[in-house]
């Protein structure tokens, strides 16, 4: 019997747990860390991510568990611009900058457009379906594992690319965007809860607070 912890990084929100069903004891114990969700469609666990509640999991599990990183990614490959696409990554970066957008966010688009022109260099710019993009939203995704806000910076540097530049129609690149990920609330611990009943010398602000507070 093992458990699975993944996605172990700085930037990881959640640590996601995975733990056989027979794991009793382990599901009891794991109900009591603060914050923890059950996702039932993953069949997995997550807590936050704090150097805490990693050590938490480790003394639970004992040696009985493997530490997984499923975000490993592949670096995306370097471009070489041909004349064609130094046009286009002009002409972008021009209607970018007399519509008085932040040098950052240019930069930013350039990069983006540039591996998508690469992408479809053999193709005619004017014609190229939504469904043609998803699919290379996916291989991103698939293959270079890129996050769901890098999904939202490509997606929103081929809008503007398809709309501003080539003049083509908003509808036609309603593409499909990452669903926006739900972030728990954190919770106080009932020390923290008395504390904060405890540090108004009001009695009228300590009786608002705990009217408002049920324990």
């Amino acid at each position: 019997m093992k458990a699975i912890i993944s996605q172990i990084h700085a930037k990881s929100q959640r640590i996601k747990i995975k733990i056989p069903f027979e794991a009793l004891q382990w599901r009891i114990e794991l109900k009591k860390i603060q914050s923890i969700f059950y996702h039932k469609p993953q069949k997995q666990w997550s807590i936050p991510n704090t150097e805490g509640n990693l050590n938490r999991l480790k003394a639970l599990f004992g040696e009985d568990f493997e530490i997984i990183n499923n975000n490993k990614k592949v670096a995306l490959p370097a471009f070489e611009m041909t004349p064609h696409i130094a046009r286009q990554i002009e002409a972008m970066m021009t209607k970018m900058v007399l519509m008085g957008r932040e040098q950052s966010t240019i930069m930013c688009y350039r990069s983006e457009i540039l591996s998508y022109l690469k992408e479809f260099e053999n193709k005619d710019l004017n014609v190229i379906t939504k469904q043609e993009i998803e699919q290379y939203l996916f291989r991103l995704k698939d293959k270079h594992k890129i996050s769901d806000s890098k999904q939202n910076q490509i997606i929103n540097a081929i809008k503007f690319y398809q709309e501003k530049v080539l003049g083509l129609p908003r509808t036609i690149y309603d593409l499909t965007r990452p669903k926006k990920s739900k972030t728990l609330p954190g919770t106080l611990s009932e020390d923290e809860v008395f504390r904060l009943i405890n540090q108004p010398t009001n009695i009228k602000h300590k009786a608002i607070l705990l009217s408002l507070i049920h324990i």
